[in-house]
This record gives structure tokens, C-alpha cells and sequence, in this order.
């Protein structure tokens, strides 16, 4: 279990490290292929990382193999493993919390944008930039990030989250050492919370505060990045209870079923954030109203964080702690002894 953590700790880094890539170049990218058509732009854009991505997926198929290997007496039914699974309360308790942590994700993702190009101050923005533009960044003027034609909101917002990726990086290599002293589970609704209260806390930001937008993603992503690992090791754990409970292994359908969860409440998320934008009377490219450019502020901090917090409170429903997971794991490593044997 404390490989788990590590492994999953491994892979966030390098998943945060793609995510500077998208995150931070995306709209770059967008402006560079475009010239002036984001259509066109965004098509080529994802049309690279799309195919990216496929051969990825490929890799990671061929040279994925099982590690764990269920009772050779085990019967395959997939009427017992869904049975199993409902009655499994961690995998719907972690289910239920994917739904709304990628609600919370989806909402708040799809609308931040929009808060850096309606709500906060341009000039502010952009002397932020030329202040970069001095030091570490000295290049941006060289790559149109700064001039006349220059989108500002979109290259302000590329840059802090570059900077809250890497801030990231720090909590995930955190997660591992604190789940191995307080226990994934308690950790994780630890991080939740502080990530929720600082999401929240964007409500208060004042147009011309850059830097306190700063601040706020880089404690943000920080608090967010200890959390990343935790759920999909705790999924694994939710394997593992099944098996302890059951005499059952199905590490595919608990695994698979949670991912459920997760495209859920993307869905969901992205469909809530839509909706939100147009309930306020959002209008594209346009000037905003203070009603819409309230119910963007709304759905950056407030609306997404209910979400969050509906979360939390199912997860203090969840019952494998520390403890729990150290007498799985003496468990099912005496019975998969007995396995070999047989």
C-alpha cells in the first residue's frame, strides 16, 4: 500500500507536468496556429495533442501487465462483481466523491478563464506580465505574449497556472511522506478542505489584485497537488476491502466503475458551468453585465466549492483508515500465500 502512494505520487508529477504543457501553452498554441481564427487554432491545437495522446495509450497498453493475480479458484461472473460492488460501501462512498470532486474540477476549471478575461483588470494583468518580462520570463515579449495584439487575460492566466502547476509538483511530492504517517484517507479530506476554503476565497479578490490571484493558485494547486494521488491509491484499497470481504477479486470493474464517476461528474460539471454562464445573461466576446460578471466570480469560488463540500462530507462516511488498510493488507498477503500452494 505505501508502494501504491508512491507509484501514484510518481505519476501526478508527471501528470501536473503535462498539465503546464496544456495549461500553460494551450492558448499559445491556439493563437500562434489561428492567426486571428481561434477556430482553426483550437483545431490544430488539439489536433496535436490528440495524437499525442494516442500513442500514449497505446504505450501504456502494451506495457501494462497485472500485478496481483485473484484465486485460481475464482469464478468470472459479472452479475457477482457488480452484486459485490454495490454492496462494497468504500467503492460507492469514493464513487459519489469522484462525481462531485470533478464536478468541483469541471465547474471551476471551465469558468476560470472567463474570470481572468471578464473580471480582473487588464492593465493590472499586464503589468504583471512586463514585470515578468524583466526577470525569469524575459522572453515573453519575443513570443507575442506581450504587445498590441497580445491576449493578455489568456497569457496572464497560461502563466499563473504554470507557476500553480509547479506548486503542484511541491504538495504531490508531500502526499506520499503524509499518507505514510497520518493515513490516505485523512490526508486527503485534509487537503480537500484547505483546496475548498482557498477555492472559495476567490469570491474576494479585487479586479487589480494580480498578485493576491497569485497567491491564491499557488496555495491552491498546493493543497490540491498533496490530494492528487490519494483517490486512485484508495481505489486500489477499495479493490483490496472487496477482496478481504468477499473472497472475490475484481480489480478491473472497481477500478472501471469509479472512472464512471469521474466522467460523470465531468459531464455533469461541464454542463453546470454552461448553464451557470447563461443564467447570468454571459454573452461571448463581449462586455459583461455586472449581473454576468457576478455569476463568474460565483461559479470560480462559490458555486464549485458546495460541490466540494458535499464531497468531504460523504468521505468522513469512509472507514478505511490506516489501520484498516495495514490488517487488509497482513490479510490478503497470508491468503495469496495459500494461493501459490494450491
Amino acid at each position: 500500500m505505501k508502494q501504491r502512494s508512491s507509484l501514484f505520487s510518481v505519476r501526478f508529477i508527471f501528470v501536473t507536468l503535462a498539465t503546464i504543457a496544456i495549461q500553460g501553452f494551450a492558448l499559445p498554441m491556439v493563437n500562434h496556429f489561428g492567426q486571428g481564427d481561434s477556430a482553426k487554432g483550437y483545431q490544430i491545437t488539439m489536433g496535436i495533442f490528440c495524437a499525442l495522446a494516442v500513442i500514449f495509450f497505446f504505450i501504456t497498453f502494451i506495457t501494462t501487465k497485472e500485478r496481483i493475480k485473484p484465486d485460481p479458484q475464482q469464478k468470472t461472473s459479472l452479475k457477482q462483481d457488480i452484486s459485490d460492488l454495490l454492496k462494497n460501501r468504500p467503492w460507492v462512498i469514493m464513487f459519489l466523491v469522484f462525481i462531485l470532486m470533478f464536478i468541483f474540477l469541471a465547474i471551476r476549471n471551465s469558468i476560470l478563464l472567463y474570470y481572468f478575461k471578464y473580471y480582473l483588470d487588464k492593465q493590472s494583468m499586464l503589468t504583471f506580465l512586463e514585470g515578468l518580462n524583466t526577470g525569469l520570463f524575459g522572453f515573453l515579449d519575443k513570443i507575442g505574449m506581450i504587445g498590441q495584439n497580445a491576449d493578455i487575460a489568456g497569457n496572464a492566466f497560461s502563466i499563473i497556472n504554470i507557476f500553480g502547476q509547479l506548486a503542484a509538483i511541491l504538495g504531490i511530492f508531500l502526499s506520499k511522506p503524509l499518507a505514510a504517517q497520518f493515513g490516505k484517507r485523512d490526508v486527503f479530506k485534509a487537503s480537500l478542505i484547505l483546496s475548498v476554503t482557498i477555492a472559495a476565497l476567490f469570491i474576494f479578490i479585487a479586479p487589480g489584485a494580480i498578485m493576491l490571484t497569485l497567491l491564491f493558485q499557488l496555495l491552491f494547486n498546493f493543497s490540491w497537488g498533496v490530494s492528487m494521488p490519494l483517490p486512485w491509491a484508495m481505489m486500489a484499497d477499495v479493490a483490496d476491502y472487496s477482496e478481504w470481504k468477499n473472497n472475490r477479486r475484481a480489480t478491473a470493474i472497481v477500478f472501471a466503475g469509479i472512472i464512471i464517476g469521474l466522467k460523470v461528474g465531468l459531464a455533469i460539471g461541464g454542463a453546470l458551468a454552461g448553464s451557470l454562464l447563461s443564467l447570468y445573461g454571459y454573452v461571448a466576446n463581449a462586455v459583461q453585465t455586472p449581473q454576468a460578471v457576478m455569476g463568474i466570480r460565483l461559479s470560480t469560488s462559490i458555486y464549485p466549492a458546495i460541490f466540494m463540500l458535499i464531497g468531504i462530507a460523504v468521505l468522513f462516511f469512509y472507514r478505511i483508515n490506516k489501520n484498516t488498510e495495514l490488517k487488509m493488507q497482513d490479510e490478503l498477503a497470508d491468503r495469496r500465500k495459500t494461493y501459490s500452494k494450491s
